[in-house]
């Protein structure tokens, strides 16, 4: 934070401290830390990128029976899409808040959620983890 010099003298006459930065650098360590997450970054919206262009160009029908809780994507389009060290990439998939748990039966509570093709949710669960795995339609209903 900018401080003007005079409210800086004040402040060091009054409580001490040490000396005023001129300017500020990023330390080589968080350098690296920022460069592998960019790598990181980059690296996982190409696989997204050359997951759906697959499927595109392969002629694939578009299936997306499988449910992600829209809160966890925004999280991971935030990360993919940030270049600073402020936002990290998401935790492991929560799709429990999509669910309500009714006399023992979960059913579906109303929260947003995103559909996925099935190899982007494999994508996911393979890198993040988590779950559980919620779909639109049977497994048996779902052409190979």
């Amino acid at each position: 934070m900018l401080v003007a010099n005079e409210t800086w003298e004040e402040l060091i006459q009054r409580y001490g401290g040490g000396p005023a930065l001129r300017h500020l650098e990023v330390c080589a360590v968080c350098q690296d830390h920022l460069k592998s997450l960019n790598e990181r970054r980059e690296k996982e919206r190409n696989d997204i990128y050359q997951i759906q262009t697959k499927a595109y160009t392969m002629g694939t029908p578009r299936r997306e029976p499988y449910l992600v809780a829209n809160s966890w994507l925004q999280q991971w389009q935030n990360f993919i899409h940030c270049k600073t060290l402020d936002v990290q990439p998401p935790g492991a998939i929560d799709n429990s808040q999509l669910l309500e748990d009714k006399n023992g039966t979960f059913v579906y509570n109303g929260h947003p959620y995103r559909k996925l093709s099935r190899e982007v949710w494999s994508y996911f669960v393979q890198l993040y983890g988590g779950g559980p795995t919620l779909m639109t339609c049977p497994p048996q209903s779902i052409q190979q």
